[in-house]
């Protein structure tokens, strides 16, 4: 009985242990632990739900079998668009869902797409899902092509389309995304959201980020956004769930472009957060703004302050006097910001650091350097200095506001802060008044620590010298705050030797340029801590295996002068590509004439191509070249197992020339 029983449990055993193998290693078990899109479940609910739809292919046919996208198109309704007043030429408005967002809740989608039919639209609404996981736990690479660049590459003609995107919203904050590609939304398109999510009563804030037009390249970049935005398509993308609110999200959206919508591109705009509400600044409001400021300050500085009295004729020869301390202290301060990003290049891997250790020491010296002139009779009076610092403030203004017009604001505050304790002339408020200044600048710095790529911060940090100048504008009024906070000491009336108040003047200058620093860099993090970001999806990815779980086949046919090749790369059993970058070389010229994936020029003899993810088993690549070519190709794989984990290895394949048999 006991051994009968024995034999029966094992056998059971072997029996689970091989069926739980065989769905461990099946194609269905793979998607599930990725979570990945398979288009073939989306095409059977549609069809089920009898909602017609169409295919869009995001890669060559002869390439391999890769996810689609999906659209359905529900064409503007006649008599609507007769009785549309909308005269903006936009006729196409794209909903764009990823498919994990669809499969997350079908019903949803299902229900979009029913009431969208009902509201007989004045324009076409072209729904859409593109074959792209949100969560995709891989790095972001630009060599990588995305579903939804090949939707928006479709599109016919950007004037008469414009696309809102939907993420969900368990992959990102609660903003608005307006930037990508460079540029920004246009106000319409993102005041359109807002308002839609206000009618709600949904928080929802609008993102924008400081210097992001003048150095795009240094920012995160929103990929999906940026594929319609680099085709001149009006686009914004919107976090959403799946519950009841946000469908009408979705729907009121619907129903305000219907007179929103627009051809100008107003990209020059600020919005001010006033709870869940907010102001919006547009281009000409700014304009009339910073035309204000201008006549303000005029009047002040010209008509106001140099009136012909006693004491202005005083100041005004005081400052005649003394006038080259501005572009002298420009200079100086320039050269220690570039001297000290010298000494401190071998930080710059760790970006906040770098720029601390150019900041901090270039406040410090500067803050000696002023100490000791006036320590040795440097003759500048209180009323000179405080003019000095009231010139340079509105100059900030003017300068910054030509490379963002959005730093107007973050300058005028400065100005308005050194403007109203001009006359202050007691350490009780001119102490407060320099930390108060450093206020306005944290709008900045929450750009560098929350909206730069981290890894990018060093070369942002890393200037020129004219940059640098640029740059001791806003590091000036600083200074000059120095002066007046030493002059109202009074140390010349102090009794100790020369050197007693050079050392109290060097711990003094110590204090003073770190107590600022770390006001202004721990209120940073405190932005940074405090800005609401979402968690991605963390997967551990095995770099470097020595075991490649894939093969790389090769064939070669001759066609007159010029070889067809196929390189073909067949994963292992068990296995799932995830991602492929390829690039080819060749040292003499081109390394192929034609390709069946798209591709860009890295260098002359140098191009990668464009391979979109999550190919279903082997992919193929398709190539022309010449047979005594010497050509060079790195295939850098992300690869899958059945129990989730993912590799990344980079396989080398070489072709010696003339008479190769192996690539």
């Amino acid at each position: 009985m006991g051994k009968n029983f024995l034999l029966k449990a094992m056998c059971f055993l072997f029996f689970f242990a091989a069926t739980f193998t065989q769905n461990l290693f099946s194609q269905e078990n793979i998607e599930t632990n990725l979570n990945i899109y398979t288009t073939q479940k989306i095409e059977d609910f549609l069809t089920q739900s009898k909602i017609s739809f169409g295919i869009q292919d995001i890669a060559p046919q002869n390439a391999g079998i890769f996810p689609k996208n999906i659209l359905v198109e529900i064409p503007a309704d006649k008599n609507s668009k007769e009785d549309d007043t909308n005269k903006s030429g936009i006729t196409d408005v794209f909903f764009v869902f990823s498919q994990e967002f669809f499969l997350e809740k079908k019903e949803f989608i299902a229900d979009f797409i029913d009431s969208t039919y009902k509201k007989k639209l004045p324009y076409n609404c072209i729904i859409s899902f593109t074959a792209e996981n949100e969560s995709f736990p891989l790095p972001s690479v630009q060599a990588s092509k995305t579903a939804t660049e090949e939707l928006a590459k479709s599109i016919f003609s950007s004037e008469s389309a414009c696309a809102i995107l939907i993420r969900n919203e368990k992959n990102a904050p609660p903003f608005i995304f307006t930037e990508g590609a460079g540029t920004t939304s246009p106000q319409w398109i993102v005041q359109t959201l807002k308002k839609s999510c206000l009618q709600n009563q949904k928080p929802m804030g609008v993102k924008t980020s400081m210097l992001y037009i003048y150095k795009p390249q240094y920012y995160k970049n929103n990929r999906r956004l940026s594929a319609f935005l680099k085709n001149d398509i009006p686009a914004a993308e919107i976090p959403l769930g799946h519950a009841q609110k946000d469908a009408n999200i979705l729907s009121d959206i619907q129903d305000n472009l219907i007179s929103a919508r627009s051809q100008t591109w107003n990209k020059h705009y600020n919005f001010i957060p006033l709870g869940i509400y907010g102001l919006w600044l547009n281009e000409a409001q700014l304009t009339a703004i910073y035309l204000f400021f201008t006549i303000s300050v005029l009047f002040f500085i010209c008509f106001y302050s140099f009136t012909y009295t006693g004491k202005n004729e005083a100041i005004l020869k005081d400052m005649s006097r003394t006038w080259f301390s501005i572009p002298a202290y420009l200079i100086i301060t320039a050269a220690f910001l570039t001297l000290f990003q010298k000494l401190f290049f071998f930080t710059a891997e760790n970006g906040v650091l770098y720029f601390g250790l150019k900041i901090f020491p270039t406040l410090l010296a500067m803050f000696l350097l002023v100490f000791v002139q006036i320590l040795f009779n440097f003759r500048i009076s209180l009323s000179a200095n405080r003019f000095h610092g009231i010139i340079l403030t509105a100059l900030n203004v003017f300068i910054f506001s030509a490379l963002d017009l959005s730093l107007m604001f973050i300058f005028i505050i400065e100005y308005m802060i050194v403007f109203l304790f001009r006359k202050r002339k007691s350490l009780f408020f001119i102490i407060p008044c320099i930390f108060l200044m450093t206020i306005p600048l944290l709008w900045i710095a929450a750009s560098v620590f929350v909206d730069i790529n981290q890894r990018k911060i060093s070369n942002l940090t890393d200037t020129t010298f004219f940059e640098n100048l640029i740059f001791s504008f806003a590091i000036l009024p600083f200074i000059f705050q120095w002066i007046k906070l030493i002059l109202v000491s009074h140390i010349k009336e102090f009794k100790s030797s020369k050197k007693i108040l050079l050392l109290q003047g060097i711990l003094v200058s110590v204090a003073g340029a770190g107590i600022i620093c770390a006001v202004f860099f721990a209120a940073a993090k405190f932005v940074q801590g405090n800005f609401p970001a979402h968690q991605k999806k963390q997967t551990q990815i095995t770099e470097n295996v020595e075991i490649h779980p894939a093969k790389f086949l090769r064939s070669r046919k001759a066609k007159f002068d010029i070889f067809e090749n196929k390189l073909q790369i067949v994963p292992e059993s068990g296995f799932k590509i995830l991602r492929c970058l390829a690039t080819f070389e060749s040292k003499e010229e081109l390394p192929f004439y034609e390709c069946n994936f798209d591709y860009n020029f890295i260098s002359e003899n140098k191009v990668s191509i464009e391979i979109p993810d999550a190919p279903e088993n082997e992919l193929k690549i398709l190539f022309m070249s010449e047979n005594e070519l010497k050509l060079e190709a790195e295939i850098e794989l992300f690869m899958m197992n059945a129990n989730g984990q993912i590799f990344h290895f980079t396989e080398k394949i070489k072709n010696e020339g003339k008479n190769a048999n192996e690539i």
